[in-house]
């Protein structure tokens, strides 16, 4: 048995007694068998095998080179310095809420105290002088690896896994902030993927979160743009309307043949060479002429002393988008749809007050008597925007009812006055009120038409 051995199995005082018995240990050399740990550090081989934190804290003390990287004489491209070794114990030890396979249940992955040792031992890293600036074999830098584990642990709609805690958001906000704050590079561009943090996860859900720490220009509280991309103004522009409105056409020929819209729109989208933010535009702005004539009969102009049914987040965001002068797109069923991206993570921005004020005087106005308001509540910070609704609606002239449901899609399908403009909503619900349409009129607000 060698050190490397006695840290695969846990094994404290034998990696003691190496030490000890020469100091030089330290800072060995792993042989290249096995090859999940070949040249690393024990160091290394301490944090990537099972995270053996007794013995990763004593080698720290005992002289460990916390700027260890393996060496290139082997081609290997899983080379990477120990601080990102260190950045991914702190971001997978955060808290979080994992389902339980065997019982089908939620549960807290970690404790706080898990947490805290994890990052307690990251700053201790640091505090030792790892040089942040390093990059791994691919160029990517302690941010790019804290953004990468942070979204293999981040909850994402698609997958029911894992759900939305504000734990496990504290925990991961702390991390990220501390490797900013301690002059780690935002900006370094992955030689394999050739793109940088931003452009890889901007649509992740786990960007909602930090992107803005990462990417200043993002979407965050002090310079918002809700539904904002830096290539809009090129996929949108004057010199790419005329593709983006021959593909509406054929899209729309294809949906009317039966084809499914998801299958349509990459095959379009593969003839035109569209950007998959233009393939989405052109996918929300068309409707089959059966759904098109399905929702004209079930629009409805007025609501007067009737309650009214809101798909809370769907109606918000457009109104965020409207305010944050971001992409708006009329519609065939004559809808206003927008490119936010809701997947898992939502955050109250500057223009989150204004838009529900908007569309709270939008329903007084239409002299509405009751409102129910239906939030995801899978959603993170949607008992956020559940307690601004309900301060900013108090004294309202109609009563209030604001609730956090697993699937507000659902609960809406048998309802009259519906406000939303998701696609299934509409063609499920009894009727509907296309109050967002009004609200953008109102304002004068922009909107593009790629369909003729």
């Amino acid at each position: 048995m060698n050190i490397f051995d006695a840290i695969r199995n846990d094994d404290f005082e034998k990696v003691k007694a190496f030490i000890e018995a020469d100091s030089s240990k330290v800072n060995a050399v792993a042989p290249l068998k096995p090859s999940d740990t070949k040249r690393m550090s024990p160091l290394q081989v301490a944090l990537t095998t099972g995270w053996h934190r007794k013995i990763a804290w004593y080698l720290l003390e005992k002289g460990a080179d916390v700027n260890y990287i393996e060496p290139p004489d082997h081609c290997l491209n899983s080379a990477r310095p120990v601080i990102c070794d260190a950045v991914e114990v702190a971001v997978r030890n955060a808290r979080r809420i994992e389902k339980d396979e065997e019982t089908g249940e939620y549960r807290m992955i970690h404790s706080k105290e898990d947490a805290d040792e994890a990052f307690a031992f990251l700053k201790a890293v640091v505090e030792r002088g790892a040089d942040l600036k390093k990059t791994d074999y691919y160029n990517n830098g302690v941010m790019s690896k804290a953004i990468f584990a942070a979204d293999c642990t981040y909850p994402d709609p698609r997958y029911t896994g894992r759900k939305h805690c504000d734990e496990q958001d504290e925990d991961l906000l702390r991390i990220f902030h501390f490797l900013i704050n301690s002059g780690a590079d935002r900006d370094t561009v992955s030689s394999c993927a050739k793109k940088t943090c931003a452009q890889i996860y901007a649509d992740h859900p786990v960007w909602a979160l930090v992107g803005h720490l990462i990417d200043p220009k993002s979407d965050n509280p002090k310079n918002a743009k809700r539904g904002y991309m830096p290539d809009d103004a090129r996929n949108f522009g004057p010199k790419a309307m005329e593709s983006l409105r021959a593909a509406s056409r054929h899209l729309f020929y294809l949906i009317n043949e039966g084809y499914d819209i998801t299958q349509a729109s990459t095959f379009v989208g593969n003839h035109f060479v569209l950007s998959d933010r233009q393939r989405m535009a052109i996918a929300r702005s068309l409707s089959g002429s059966e759904q098109l004539k399905n929702r004209k009969e079930k629009e409805k102009t007025e609501a007067s002393g009737e309650e009214v049914w809101i798909d809370g987040f769907n109606t918000v965001i457009t109104l965020e988008v409207m305010l944050s002068d971001s992409l708006l797109f009329r519609c065939m069923d004559g809808t206003i749809r927008d490119l936010a991206a809701l997947r898992g993570s939502y955050r109250i921005i500057p223009e989150t007050r204004e838009a529900v004020s908007i569309l709270l005087h939008q329903l007084e106005e239409m002299k509405v008597t009751s409102v129910h308001i239906l939030l995801d509540e899978p959603v993170s910070n949607s008992g956020r925007l559940k307690s601004l609704i309900a301060d900013l609606g108090e004294g309202s002239t109609f009563s209030l009812d604001i609730q956090l449901l697993k699937q507000v899609d659902r609960a809406l399908w048998d309802k009259e006055n519906v406000i939303s403009a998701d696609a299934i909503i509409l063609d499920h619900c009894k009727s509907w009120i296309n109050l967002v349409k009004n609200c953008v009129e109102k304002r004068n607000a922009p909107t593009l038409q790629l369909w003729a």
